[in-house]
């Protein structure tokens, strides 16, 4: 029957569970990784097996900041930033602040390298979720910094979705 034989042609996304991954994905296979507990999707753009847990991190400084890097969590250190225990990818950059400079610009750095910059037109809110190239290396330290532009904005909050990343 031709509906039966097209049916049966209709490649799936295919499920693995094991401590390897696949050797050939498809765009969309997915891959639990007995070995992290984590459960992955391969990424043909990127050629990568993206892990669908996230991390947040959230970078932020009361009052007015101007040409100082946030701080992370709950660190009150200037020098503080997040140790990346696995490679990983930038999902989304989101932010917001009360007031302030507008436009006011931000760069998330590497080890102290700028990474990508971006600029909050609109002080009350930025999105980006288009970053599946922006790569971080194990090992590497992310931090992210508020440029000097000559005046302060209010109460920043950066949110930085990560994705674990396998190559």
């Amino acid at each position: 029957m031709l509906v039966d034989n097209y049916i049966i042609n209709i490649k799936s996304p295919r499920e693995t569970i094991s401590n390897t991954r696949p050797l050939i994905p498809s765009l969309g296979d997915k891959w639990y990784n007995t070995d992290v507990y984590r459960w992955y999707t391969y990424n043909a753009d990127i050629n990568a097996w993206v892990s669908e847990e996230k991390l947040s991190l959230i970078y932020s400084k009361e009052l007015g900041v101007d040409g100082s890097n946030l701080y992370i969590g709950t660190s009150r250190s200037n020098t503080t930033g997040y140790l990346i225990g696995n490679d990983a990818i930038i999902v989304s950059i989101t932010g917001r602040a009360d007031s302030g400079a507008n436009p006011k610009s931000f760069d998330l750095k590497i080890d102290g390298v700028s990474l990508y910059s971006f600029t909050m037109i609109d002080y009350k809110y930025y999105k980006d979720t288009t970053l599946d190239n922006l790569t971080i290396l194990q090992g590497k330290t992310i931090t992210c910094f508020c440029v000097s532009s000559g005046s302060f904005i209010v109460n920043p909050i950066i949110n930085i979705i990560i994705a674990w990343v396998i190559f």
